[in-house]
């Protein structure tokens, strides 16, 4: 049975290697750049860098502890069409959660 398992075990982590080599791009679209002084960041942050409309984004980056480093790789219009799901339902949440809670506390100031 053990070895069965670990069979198993394998397969699933091959398995897993396979799908992110495949689902994931090798290289990623975001880079990091760091300056020592903040007169170079100002300067990058606020210029145009090219005569094209938006080429790409340039924004000062958070924390290195605040990166979910797994999720760096992730395309940006996928990542945000992920906040939309998150956003729509946790609205949804608020809206089914809260009509309940109405109903319970007109039902109690009632009595």
């Amino acid at each position: 049975v053990d070895f069965l398992a670990a069979g198993l075990d394998e397969v699933r982590n091959q398995t897993d290697v396979v799908v992110d080599s495949v689902t994931r791009p090798s290289m990623s679209s975001t880079g990091f750049v760091t300056f020592k002084t903040l007169t170079p960041v100002t300067v990058t942050t606020s210029a145009p860098l090219t005569y094209k409309q938006n080429p790409m984004e340039v924004t000062v980056a958070p924390e290195p502890r605040d990166f979910v480093w797994q999720n760096v790789q992730i395309d940006q219009d996928i990542g945000s069409s992920r906040a939309f799901v998150a956003n729509v339902l946790l609205g949804l949440g608020v809206l089914l959660w809260s009509i309940p809670l109405t109903l319970i506390q007109a039902w109690a100031k009632v009595e």
